[in-house]
């Protein structure tokens, strides 16, 4: 069923405010969760402004905004990660000269390290000794021999 009437396109009240909340928007992404200000307190500053809208329209345009710009987070790059062997090639550096070390056996011996590096860091987070809370030697040995 469709209306017998057509609705008038209004501007939003929100309108002339759209691109001084979008930079207190990205202003606040910079700020610690304790520095910034809340949804509510944005709405206040804009009544201050001389906004007449609603706190609801507010809150609906700081979460469309999220999600855009969290999108484009995701389509640019930052926080994707994509394996390289998916790209038929695998970079390593080393400083050894060419003679004698096959490209072949370095990837071999590379690969046998970052297995190593797993176990360790899934040794430590299954025993719990991420971090070791003291910065002497022998405090070290007495702290770990206790952890195993």
């Amino acid at each position: 069923m469709e209306p017998k009437f057509k609705v008038p396109e209004r501007p939003s009240k929100l309108a002339p405010f759209v691109d001084k909340l979008s930079h207190w928007l990205k202003v606040e992404a910079g700020k610690s969760r304790k520095q910034k200000r809340t949804v509510k307190q944005l709405h206040a500053d804009f009544v201050i402004l001389g906004y007449e809208g609603s706190y609801g329209r507010v809150a609906a345009f700081v979460r469309e905004w999220k999600i855009d710009r969290q999108r484009a987070q995701q389509i640019s790059g930052r926080g994707v990660f994509v394996r390289l062997i998916a790209a038929e090639f695998v970079m390593l550096g080393t400083s050894l000269p060419p003679e004698g070390y096959p490209a072949e056996d370095l990837l071999n011996v590379y690969r046998l390290r970052w297995q190593i590096e797993l176990a360790f860091k899934r040794l430590k987070s299954l025993l719990g000794i991420g971090q070791i809370p003291t910065r002497t030697e022998r405090a070290s040995r007495s702290w770990l021999t206790a952890h195993l």
